[in-house]
């Protein structure tokens, strides 16, 4: 695939980030990320992020590796990763007045480095050089000051020659990213994003299928009740009224409002002759 197929492909892909906050969320920004070059590793973290580079709070994390052949066995080493990103004390340089707006992309090594110097860092993470990590950082748009999401993309040694390129994929996706993101957590403090469980997004899933609660329980092995109280959950994390809500916010798309589906509702109604309900 050329350059100009890596980046359609990684913007496409981008374009179908959830809309709401899934827990593998940041697992599927970096599946997107780690496939702009065979053989590359890349990690994504949602996190509070001081001028400095030092993070406060980390919130959520996802790690991927792109294999070099078509079949991938998954290793311990996956494991190991993610969990270097989850400890992660600093994104590895000062993003100084980008920790408040906008986006800058560029390799590990060319950026202002960063306050914190002690492990773990994102080379530790991804096993590499800063010299061949290419990073993205992007400041949730309306979000609290410091609120971020940081993208890292560790090249092989024999793709160094497209370490500009996916550079440049990553930058022409920033603006992308930043708006699924900000669709996703909305503009409240990253602890405070509406993250669902993996329980909740299965149930939210299947409304999207059109699926009754009842219908929900039976395939999932669960009771009525206890979908029910997802359901409930739902609504109060999504801040939708109705199911068509739930299924609209989950879709990106606007919510059509209880008073829209009431007013149809009742012209419904009206023109059988019978009461609304």
């Amino acid at each position: 695939m050329n350059a100009y197929g890596r980046v359609a492909s990684y913007v496409a892909t981008l374009c179908e980030l959830p809309a709401v906050a899934t827990p593998d969320w940041c697992q599927r920004v970096a599946s997107a990320a780690a496939g702009l070059c065979p053989g590359s590793r890349a990690g994504a973290i949602v996190a509070m992020v001081e001028p400095g580079g030092r993070i406060v709070a980390s919130e959520t994390s996802g790690y991927a590796a792109c294999p070099t052949h078509a079949i991938n066995i998954r290793s311990n080493e996956d494991v190991s990763a993610r969990s270097r990103m989850e400890r992660l004390v600093s994104i590895g340089f000062s993003p100084g007045e980008h920790a408040a707006s906008g986006h800058v992309t560029g390799r590990l090594s060319a950026l202002p480095a960063s306050e914190v110097s002690r492990a773990p860092l994102p080379t530790d993470a991804l096993d590499a050089p800063a010299s061949r990590v290419v990073v993205s950082f992007i400041h949730l748009p309306d979000a609290a000051p410091g609120c971020s999401l940081v993208l890292f993309v560790a090249v092989p040694e024999s793709g160094a020659s497209s370490i500009d390129e996916i550079a440049h994929a990553l930058e022409a996706g920033a603006p992308i990213l930043a708006r699924r993101a900000s669709m996703a957590l909305g503009n409240a403090p990253c602890e405070s994003a509406p993250w669902l469980t993996a329980r909740e997004q299965e149930v939210l899933e299947q409304l999207i299928l059109g699926r009754s609660v009842k219908q929900i329980a039976g395939v999932l092995g669960r009771s009525p009740h206890t979908v029910h109280d997802h359901v409930k959950s739902l609504h109060r994390k999504l801040n939708a009224s109705t199911r068509g809500g739930l299924v609209a916010r989950a879709l990106g798309r606007p919510d059509p409002g209880s008073d829209d589906l009431e007013s149809a509702s009742k012209s419904t109604a009206a023109s059988k002759g019978t009461p609304a309900a």
